[in-house]
């Protein structure tokens, strides 16, 4: 089979991908909002914990191969444009929100510990979600100080490795073995270990191994098998199936066996000329160039729905129509509007600063 070649830094499918794991999230967390009203609720159960999986192992393909592709074509990974573009991309959105969030908070009377946005303004959410504390409206927001965190050490990495590869091997088996020694030392519900479980570094190293393959050039014995109708079956039957499971065990390598799954199906729309799904269109790479602002502003939107949603004259049934249809809708509307004028400026100026060309 023909592999379908890397051209520039747009790769097919993956908005689509983006799309899917932010509307799975929305829809997780109205389930919450109408299990907080004692309203049935319909849909994923566990399903945004492994869409934020899908986001980390795209997160670390996507950074992984344009820090490669840096380094091909310059011969060097300038760190400082890479902190550059990663700070205009996330921060001005990032705080906006908390801000949001905060004043949201502060208006509604939620009780909540003010002193705690210290972490978020640190980007460490993901500390205070490891101990089950989090601030109303912002506790979303973990998952981003896991990705600057993540930001810190892996364009060093790229830059100063001769082989990538061994690199990025080495990396995961190291994550993975200090989140078993904790796993098994100290216990499932320990601080320490759902740290760890929370920071799923694991996830993006294997998403830069899928982003190393897709860079040197997948062997054609690999497609044979990744490529294979039953192996993509099974892997979107996988993360199908994980949107409605009745529960999560915080078992060791259960997000690190999303992160596979999702790789496989990354290279599949990426490099495979006839993938099982495609993800090209108009419709989803629309959702997906939009979803960080979705993945953002969602609880904001849920939370004004919930303040008026216990008023409204409609039956039970009615009232969960009106939180899907009008927070999706709301969703996206904010969603679109974010980005043509609060985060396409920043944008404009960070694709200035790119270090290669498409």
């Amino acid at each position: 089979m023909k592999i379908a070649e890397p051209h520039g830094n747009y790769l097919p499918g993956l908005n689509g991908l983006r799309a899917l794991a932010a509307g799975t999230v929305v829809v997780r967390h109205i389930n919450d909002v109408l299990a907080q009203l004692s309203l049935p609720h319909y849909g994923p159960t566990q399903g945004h914990k492994f869409a934020v999986t899908v986001f980390f192992a795209l997160s670390g393909f996507l950074i992984t191969y344009l820090l490669l592709r840096e380094k091909e074509k310059t011969g060097k990974v300038s760190i400082k444009k890479f902190y550059m573009r990663r700070l205009l991309r996330i921060w001005p959105l990032y705080f906006i929100a908390l801000g949001g969030a905060s004043l949201f908070n502060w208006l509604g009377d939620l009780p909540f510990d003010s002193s705690l946005i210290v972490f978020y303004v640190l980007f460490a959410g993901n500390f205070l979600a490891s101990i089950d504390t989090v601030i109303p409206n912002a506790a979303h927001l973990w998952s981003l100080g896991v990705e600057e965190q993540f930001y810190i050490i892996w364009p060093w990495m790229i830059r100063l490795s001769r082989r990538p590869i061994y690199t990025l091997l080495g990396f995961l088996m190291l994550f993975l073995t200090a989140k078993a020694i904790l796993l098994f030392w100290l216990g499932p519900r320990s601080a320490s270990y759902m740290f760890f479980h929370l920071t799923r570094f694991d996830c993006m190293a294997i998403g830069g191994i899928g982003a190393w393959l897709f860079w040197k050039g997948i062997p054609k014995s690999l497609t044979k098998v990744l490529f294979s109708i039953p192996v993509q079956v099974i892997c979107w039957l996988a993360l199908i199936v994980t949107l409605f499971l009745p529960g999560h065990p915080y078992d060791v390598l259960d997000h690190t066996a999303i992160g596979v799954v999702t790789l496989v199906i990354i290279l599949n729309l990426v490099a495979n000329p006839q993938p099982l799904l495609r993800l090209e269109h108009r419709f989803w790479n629309y959702l997906g160039s939009i979803s960080f602002g979705l993945y953002i502003w969602h609880p904001l939107v849920q939370a004004a729905n919930k303040v008026i949603l216990p008023s409204l004259p409609f039956s039970d049934m009615g009232k969960i129509i009106f939180i899907y249809v009008s927070v999706i809708v709301e969703t996206i509307l904010v969603a679109h509007l974010s980005m043509k004028y609060l985060e396409s400026p920043f944008l404009r100026l960070k694709d200035r600063l790119g270090a290669i060309g498409k």
